[in-house]
């Protein structure tokens, strides 16, 4: 809540939040095209929200969220959908929080945070997956549905298919076909009010399929706090995603 300077100033922060609270994520980033205000508004709700969300697994956000920074590691899976899923279907519950870095030394400077942070199992877990390439983008273009290419950094939202995630279905990619889970990841999303679809293959003759990549102008990103976040620093929010140089079809 801002501090009262005898205008209206407070009750318009939080007027805004409030209404902002149950609005899905296209909504919210509709909005900030309005003005200055909602826009600095909207981020510091996503913020608020990511940090809620790792409240969920260790008692300092901020550290946490410095220490993605540190590791140009990122927070992907059920986790990242849920931040930005316009879905609530039973309020559905996610017990691991997953987290995609690559290489060394960001694996042991991860493994060695939790560590020192106290960190033990409570029935929630953190797992830790390392990127088999230079990026930690790169599991997560593997992903067995579109639905599911979405990720959070230390300060930004990524998703890859708005037009899927905030329309409550996705394209299982001819990876996803062969997996030997595919219809129970189809029933588990299913609950969670997401649909899958197989995808149909079209006679394109010598038209060549686009190549997409993190960050690219089909993108939703969004800069997220602590603070207001301008107009240039949503724009480098996408370059430094653009700089992760993760490609996808």
């Amino acid at each position: 809540m801002t501090e009262d300077h005898g205008d209206n100033t407070s009750d318009i922060a939080v007027t805004d939040t409030s209404v902002l609270n149950d609005v899905d994520l296209m909504s919210t980033v509709q909005m900030m095209t309005i003005s200055p205000n909602k826009r600095m508004t909207a981020s510091n709700l996503f913020a608020a929200r990511y940090d809620q969300l790792l409240l969920s697994f260790v008692s300092d956000p901020f550290v946490l969220r410095r220490m993605l920074k540190n590791t140009k590691s990122v927070v992907s899976g059920s986790n990242a959908l849920k931040l930005v899923s316009p879905i609530r279907v039973g309020d559905w519950v996610t017990n691991d929080l997953d987290i995609y870095t690559y290489m060394q030394p960001n694996t042991d400077r991860l493994i060695s945070f939790f560590k020192c942070a106290g960190y033990t199992l409570v029935g929630k877990k953190i797992d830790i997956i390392i990127s088999a390439k230079h990026s930690a983008l790169f599991p997560i273009s593997r992903f067995w549905n579109t639905f599911l290419f979405n990720f959070i950094t230390s300060d930004s939202l990524c998703v890859a298919y708005p037009e899927h995630v905030l329309g409550g279905h996705g394209l299982i990619r001819d990876i996803g076909m062969a997996h030997p889970r595919l219809e129970m990841l189809k029933e588990k999303y299913a609950a969670r009010g997401y649909e899958s679809n197989e995808p149909v293959l079209l006679d394109l003759g010598l038209v060549l399929p686009r190549k997409r990549r993190f960050g690219d102008e089909d993108c939703l990103v969004l800069a997220l706090g602590p603070s207001g976040v301008t107009e240039s620093e949503h724009r480098r929010a996408r370059e430094k995603i653009l700089e992760l140089g993760e490609f996808f079809w």
